[in-house]
């Protein structure tokens, strides 16, 4: 089927372009695997209708193909493409809560990138490391439990033996595996072209890590920030680079809201105290969460490093549940009203690979958009004092 394109419109050799189920159109390099939603000539976005012409249905013969049901004509051009039109929105919200990770990774080409994600063997974490895996990109994801990991590879490659998945140990109750871990990833990847920090604990009792602090605050933020520290000259030696951190909007519901509620007291509590409630320490690190990717973007994005947070969802039913018998079953009774794990993953690799979020950083992503945080979450002197903290107690223990 012939694309009735204006004469501006023509691709270089070498391009494609292609017409997503949201109505977007993207552009592909089939020599280097770039994609892109502007033409590479024009700049321009452009747009189709989302459903099929009259009488055109969509089936898959060993791929997909066109066919017009009228005529019996078939094609494997979607007959959309004939009727694009430039997209003028200069910033279209393409997904919503209902977008899966597969939907926003649709026509994007990751053949090129080396990805890490931490807390991938489970939940979110696995779909975001499959479904950018699925796009070509080089995966490492961490583990606990590495015979686990090595089986669900095993199944993934089953069903797409291109894939290149690994998983490695690291324990973010240890700040010392830690660096473990950073070591030998140094040593097997000179790239790293996207950092997704997944991993977190979501209400344990008090529990002390064997560095002797608090456990939520230790995994959920300052493993996470020590982690970034050790791979921050790889990340800028790769850049452009992404940093994706996953928050919450658990962070609404933290009380710190000024430079002196953050203090290395708080960031390495050794005891419960009167008022401790895990709920509390996990808000807590959520807002942490937040200020960390935006100090970190304001820090580093000079040097080709930009960040972002990331809500994946509420109450979505995963492993995080598992700390305690009352938080599975609440979780299970909100399951029929919260989101898949596909669909929790989605805003993540929106964050993580989408052309919309190119040399974009600072911003609080919920649903695929972008949204608006707390005011202390949105505070510079807030997220300062928070890195300068975090590093002083890396320091202290020698850990630098």
């Amino acid at each position: 089927m012939a694309n009735d394109s204006d004469s501006d419109d023509e691709l270089p050799p070498g391009w494609r372009e292609q017409a997503n189920k949201d109505g977007s159109v993207a552009f592909i390099n089939a020599c280097t695997g770039e994609a892109t939603f502007e033409h590479p000539v024009t700049r321009k976005r452009k747009c189709v209708p989302k459903e099929l012409p009259f009488g055109w249905v969509e089936q898959f013969d060993g791929g997909k193909v066109f066919v017009n049901c009228q005529t019996g004509q078939r094609t494997t051009v979607d007959p959309r493409l004939a009727f694009k039109t430039e997209d003028t929105d200069t910033f279209r919200r393409r997904f919503d809560s209902h977008a899966t990770c597969w939907d926003v990774l649709e026509g994007i080409n990751l053949s090129n990138k080396t990805v890490l994600v931490t807390g991938g063997s489970a939940g979110i974490g696995w779909l975001t490391a499959l479904s950018l895996a699925a796009h070509g990109s080089r995966v490492v994801f961490t583990t606990r439990n590495f015979a686990q990991s090595e089986d669900a590879i095993k199944q993934a490659l089953s069903d797409r033996p291109n894939l290149k998945l690994e998983a490695m140990f690291v324990d973010f109750l240890d700040l010392s595996s830690v660096r473990s871990f950073a070591f030998e990833f140094r040593k097997k990847y000179d790239t790293l072209n996207i950092l997704i920090l997944n991993a977190g604990i979501f209400g344990p009792g008090f529990e002390l890590s064997r560095d002797g602090f608090e456990s939520t605050l230790q995994v959920n933020h300052l493993s996470q920030f020590y982690l970034y520290k050790q791979l921050q000259s790889l990340l800028v030696s790769s850049s452009p680079s992404r940093v994706i951190v996953l928050s919450s909007e658990s962070h609404r519901q933290s009380f710190l809201t000024t430079p002196e509620d953050i203090s290395e007291e708080r960031l390495t509590m050794k005891s419960p105290g009167r008022f401790w409630f895990s709920l509390v320490a996990y808000n807590d690190s959520k807002l942490f969460n937040i200020l960390f990717a935006r100090e970190l973007d304001r820090r580093m994005s000079k040097q080709g490093i930009r960040a972002l947070a990331v809500h994946p969802g509420n109450m979505i039913r995963t492993s995080i549940s598992r700390t305690w018998w009352f938080w599975k079953l609440l979780f299970f009774l909100a399951s029929p009203f919260t989101k898949s794990i596909e669909q929790g993953a989605a805003t993540t690799v929106y964050a993580a690979a989408s052309p919309d979020m190119e040399d974009r950083g600072a911003l609080y992503l919920n649903n695929c958009c972008i949204c608006s945080a707390t005011k202390a979450a949105n505070d510079d002197k807030l997220a300062e004092k928070l890195w300068r903290v975090s590093e002083k107690i890396l320091k202290d223990l020698n850990m630098q």
